[in-house]
């Protein structure tokens, strides 16, 4: 009997949770309407047209572009320079009447390195600080922008004095500053004073260069402070950060789908593990990413649920922009969001717009707009008819001994530029990974020789790697 009234309320009990059921689904369904048509849209392989996600055209690959807004956020040059600056001291062989003293003149510098197609960035960073400091270019591409007298030094104290860096680069910051002080009073025009300055260099950055080691071998560096604790202290910072090294990505594999292919895009900064923690903290911050500890001394901050992209990270950066060329490749990997989340990704029509947009970004860009300026009647050969001399010399067989340069010895001076070493050094330990002909070691660390001079010329870890021309001892 008992049994029986448990049976005879089964209905009452199961109906309520058939009703709220029921509702759940249909709310998810009036919440997601637009991506359930065009998904079912797409489903059907009959997209749009034009499709909506590049019904713009594609973003021109010009270099020097320059972004529509004409003054930064102070956030928004903090947390690019805690991406990209840097705080020296360094000493320079002086003569009379400067460094009868010591031989040597002390000079502060702040300075920010980058590729020529953001010479406008630096434009706007040097405006910000009132057009202090000089911006200069060299033959390998790079353009620079230094401060280096002292009176300009304290109007980039006074930025970061109000607002601070957040990286471990803050340390080197507050060296900086002591240093600046002690030269602000001429202290470092007495022995004392002088040799404080040589102990914060020692503190600073690489530390203080062999030949200095060797010179004034009693001087003990200062104790570097330790930062803890680093919060994210205004979203424009993070958008600045993720300007100078942030990673926007659009990655194409084989998959079990209709094409053959899938798509994943993907957002990622990667720092020393020294900064770990602030990486960690990026999570709550967006809501969203994961942490990844990788094993050379990196860490990575990486995003790739494609529906935390499209909610949380592109509202986010619409609102709080990325400035520079990065902004153009920003633009493409939004796009390359909108197909993968309409999942046009898992039709031809889709995959080849996302080749399209693959194509152009990243270093891709430079690539494509070479290609672009030799394309028809822009290029120079264009309606010309090749002599049958030059198809004989563009199809000749140059293998062998059929090398013009087959048997030749090479001069002194091309054998001594192959033959220069890189010296690699761990940048978790400092320890020595490895020494490596010039040309070896862009091949085995993947990576280009202006990247390479570069890296020489900042001194910084990348990677988990710090290269040098000259070994340490």
């Amino acid at each position: 009997m008992k049994n029986n009234n448990i049976l005879s309320t089964f209905p009452i009990l199961i109906f309520p949770i058939l009703i709220l059921s029921f509702g759940y689904v249909l709310l998810r369904l009036l919440l997601n309407i637009n991506r359930v048509y065009t998904s079912l849209v797409w489903a059907l392989d009959s997209p749009p047209t034009p499709y909506p996600f590049v019904s713009l055209p594609l973003q021109a690959s010009v270099v020097g572009v320059t972004p529509q807004q004409t003054s930064l956020h102070p956030y928004f040059v903090t947390g690019f320079a805690d991406g990209e600056a840097t705080f020296g001291v360094y000493f320079a062989k002086g003569a009379a009447p400067l460094g009868r003293k010591f031989g040597y003149i002390v000079k502060l510098y702040f300075g920010i390195m980058l590729h020529r197609k953001d010479r406008r960035l630096l434009e706007m960073i040097k405006d910000h600080f009132g057009g202090v400091g000089i911006i200069s270019e060299d033959n390998r591409g790079d353009v620079s922008y230094k401060v280096g007298s002292i009176q300009d030094i304290a109007i980039i104290i006074k930025h970061f004095d109000k607002y601070p860096l957040v990286t471990q680069k803050l340390a080197d910051y507050l060296l900086f500053k002591q240093a600046f002080e002690l030269m602000s009073r001429k202290e470092h025009l007495t022995v004392e004073g002088f040799t404080k300055l040589i102990a914060l260099r020692a503190s600073m950055n690489l530390g203080l260069p062999d030949a200095f080691k060797a010179l004034f071998p009693g001087v003990n560096p200062y104790e570097k402070p330790v930062i803890k604790d680093a919060q994210i202290p205004d979203p424009y910072w993070l958008a600045g950060f993720i300007s100078a090294e942030g990673c926007l990505s659009v990655y194409i594999y084989k998959a079990e789908t209709r094409t053959g292919f899938n798509v994943e895009v993907r957002v990622q900064i990667t720092q020393h593990s020294r900064d770990l923690e602030l990486l960690k903290k990026i999570i709550p911050y967006l809501g969203c990413g994961r942490f990844i500890q990788a094993t050379r001394g990196d860490c990575n901050y990486v995003v790739t649920r494609i529906l935390d992209i499209y909610t949380k990270v592109i509202p986010f950066f619409d609102k709080y922009c990325i400035v520079g060329v990065k902004s153009l490749d920003y633009a493409d990997f939004k796009k390359a969001v909108e197909i993968v989340y309409a999942k046009g990704h898992l039709t031809e029509g889709g995959l080849e717009a996302i080749r399209k947009i693959k194509a152009g970004m990243n270093t891709g860009r430079s690539i494509q707009k070479m290609r672009e300026a030799k394309l028809g009647e822009k290029n120079p050969m264009y309606g010309k008819t090749k002599s049958p001399e030059f198809l004989a010399m563009q199809t000749r067989d140059k293998s062998g001994a059929h090398n013009p340069m087959y048997g030749k010895p090479k001069s002194e001076e091309t054998l001594a530029k192959l033959r220069k070493l890189v010296y690699v050094y761990n940048a978790s330990d400092g320890s020595l990974e490895g020494t490596y002909p010039t040309a070896e070691c862009c091949k085995t660390f993947k990576i280009g020789y202006g990247t390479l001079y570069k890296r020489f010329a900042d001194g910084k870890a990348h990677g988990g790697f710090i290269y040098s021309r000259e070994p340490k001892e």
